[in-house]
């Protein structure tokens, strides 16, 4: 890789405590940003609630602002996908416990800018670029950018988008950069889960975690290799992300009186 006179001669240490401070002044401006965050356009919520409850779909017509679920055979379904409920579905443990009322809105993206600045941190690491310049470049994409006016409305939709920026910037790391194929596979789940059209990206992620070689490697080989590096596990990382996008939930079997969740 080609030097770069610029680079500021800081020890390594203290640049990346720097990075992971800097990377926390997303969240406290995102936080506060919106002193009305649409809360109440709790989709992906209210399913993951009702899940961790032990039901699929709703048996009574959910309020007037929640129009996007779908009336089916006495049931009242969302059409979001699968893995944005998942994805909520620690925060919906919150409610269960009986620590918060309502879905967090505003927390959920002031914690989703900060989780992607911090994986933009980590990408430019990889590149030998003047800490200045690589500080100026990641605030200037979670403040220069319409992701700031998006994620901070707070709705179910520009929360499932920060889910999936953090999913495609984690497989993006771990497939590049810090080449763990399982945790990429999870982190392409996360942003597959929230946005299914990303699956049609799937196969560059597969090209770049093979292009280090064709062969398959031996026994032994696969031994040595470090947890997450294996080789062969390669088809496994992407299995979660095609699961999620074939379980959608149904209705349950005729004469049944709850739905259940059924896999094509």
């Amino acid at each position: 890789m080609p030097t770069n006179d610029n680079v500021s001669p800081q020890k390594p240490e203290s640049i990346n405590r720097l990075y992971a401070l800097i990377a926390l002044l997303p969240a406290v401006v995102y936080y506060f940003s919106n002193p009305k965050p649409q809360n109440y356009y709790d989709y992906t919520f209210r399913v993951a609630e009702n899940i961790l409850g032990g039901h699929v779909a709703f048996t009574e017509k959910q309020p007037s602002w929640l129009n996007e679920f779908v009336p089916f055979e006495s049931f009242y379904y969302s059409v979001f996908p699968f893995g944005s409920v998942v994805t909520m579905m620690p925060f919906a443990l919150l409610k269960v416990a009986g620590l918060i009322n309502d879905m967090p809105g505003a927390l959920i993206a002031a914690l989703s800018a900060s989780v992607i600045a911090l994986f933009l941190f980590l990408i430019g690491r990889g590149y030998e670029i003047d800490p200045t310049r690589l500080i100026a470049m990641v605030l200037g994409v979670v403040f220069g950018t319409w992701m700031w006016t998006n994620l901070t409305m707070a709705g179910a939709w520009q929360l499932a988008l920060g889910f999936t920026m953090i999913g495609e910037l984690g497989a993006i790391y771990f497939t590049v950069y810090d080449r763990r194929p399982l945790i990429a596979g999870l982190f392409f789940a996360l942003g597959f889960g929230n946005r299914t059209e990303l699956l049609l990206t799937a196969p560059i992620f597969m090209w770049l975690l093979n292009r280090r070689g064709a062969e398959a490697p031996s026994s032994a080989d696969a031994r040595a290799a470090p947890p997450g590096q294996d080789p062969r596990r390669l088809p496994v990382a992407f299995t979660l992300p095609i699961q999620m996008g074939r379980c959608p939930a149904h209705s349950g079997a005729e004469g049944s009186e709850a739905p259940r969740i059924r896999c094509l």
